[in-house]
């Protein structure tokens, strides 16, 4: 019996002799020493150096599972933590030797747990209308504190975006994602869209056309017309930049003036970037002519008479056989006896305009009286 309890002895002395020589891990070679984390919904790895024979016991302290934490360990080198609750945990692992010695002094990892940033708040939406040269719009957004904005294009996924911006005719859409500025691979857990519009400017108005026109009595009134493409309405103004708008684009005095027609798309007010100019011209009548009337008395033979007047200078004379309307009469003379009536007008020579009225010009050759025979007493 006593040699029994002898040989016990001696081999527990060898055993706790063997585990003594015994190795362990000495450190996790992932992750090693403090970490900071943040909760992505994808575990993270931890691990300690592999020796053959050894097995392994992870375990998580700090907050509850499955609530805060989910530990997927097998009894191998490697574990992986799910983070779900933000906090600081400790990581403990236990190595037992193939002698079936635990380790006396557990390899620990001291992790905190970031929660995930937020989402960045959009700057807004942008909807502006083409300009001249074209402008250039850039997305923005803010991200909550102790993040940092970045910007992708598409909602998930997709390829950074070093310069969110838009400088031509369409539509384009940025993703702005924060991403936590002390803890590297910890973005938010979505993306804030922020979309960028540059609308096409309609097309300038097709004129109708310039008007110019000689005065009339009584004087008349010119409108300027003109023609803004499908969607548009026509805005007239009275400068061909900035200016004031002109509700009635009409003239009605002597003289010119210029409009200009802008187009405006009926849903969402995108102006032309030029204007198209129209002039109206009213252009002044002369003055009608001047002149006499011509009467005289009959001789033999009898006399041509010939009416005169003299247009305003600029004009000339054409003569009529009424005082409105009529024929144009060539040579105004009288060459019997009675009396005739031509009407003068003026017409300008560059132009064309007309007096608004004519000056009657009267000839008239009185008859000589009759020869009375002569008798002697």
């Amino acid at each position: 019996m006593k040699t029994k309890l002898q040989f016990l002895r001696l081999l527990m002395v060898l055993m706790l002799l063997f585990c003594a020589l015994g190795t362990w891990a000495q450190g996790p070679y992932e992750n090693n020493g403090a970490q900071t984390v943040c909760i992505t919904g994808v575990a993270e790895p931890y691990g300690v150096i592999n020796t053959i024979g050894s097995t392994y016991a992870w375990s998580v302290s700090g907050g509850s599972t499955p609530a805060d934490w989910v530990l997927t360990s097998t009894t191998t080198n490697l574990a992986t933590v799910l983070w779900k609750t933000a906090g600081t945990y400790t990581i403990s692992v236990i190595e037992t030797n193939a002698a079936g010695c635990p380790n006396p002094t557990p390899v620990t990892v001291s992790v905190t747990v970031n929660p995930t940033p937020l989402p960045p708040t959009s700057g807004g939406n942008i909807i502006q209308c083409e300009q001249s040269p074209i402008q250039t719009l850039t997305a923005t957004a803010t991200a909550p504190s102790g993040s940092t904005v970045v910007w992708y294009n598409a909602a998930t996924g997709g390829a950074v975006v070093g310069s969110p911006i838009l400088n031509n005719v369409g539509t384009i859409t940025y993703y702005a994602e924060s991403q936590a500025t002390l803890v590297p691979n910890c973005p938010s857990s979505s993306r804030t869209a922020v979309t960028l519009t540059i609308n096409p400017a309609p097309a300038a108005p097709t004129s109708g056309g310039n008007i110019a026109q000689c005065e009339q009595s009584p004087i008349q009134t010119l409108t300027a017309t003109a023609t803004a493409p499908s969607g548009a309405t026509v805005v007239w103004y009275d400068a061909a930049t900035a200016g004031n708008i002109v509700a009635s684009p009409t003239l009605n005095t002597v003289g010119s003036v210029t409009y200009y027609a802008e187009s405006v798309v009926t849903v969402g007010g995108c102006k032309s970037l030029t204007r198209t100019a129209v002039t109206l011209t009213i252009n002044v009548a002369p003055t009608a002519p001047t002149a006499s009337n011509n009467s005289q008395c009959q001789i033999a033979p009898i006399q041509t008479l010939t009416a005169t007047a003299t247009a305003p200078s600029g004009s000339t004379v054409v003569w009529y056989d009424a005082a409105t309307a009529g024929n144009i009469v060539a040579s105004p003379t009288l060459n019997t006896v009675g009396s005739v009536t031509y009407y003068a007008e003026s017409v300008v020579t560059v132009g064309g305009c007309s007096s608004l009225t004519r000056t009657a010009v009267t000839l008239t050759i009185l008859p000589a009286p009759a020869t009375s025979p002569i008798y002697h007493n």
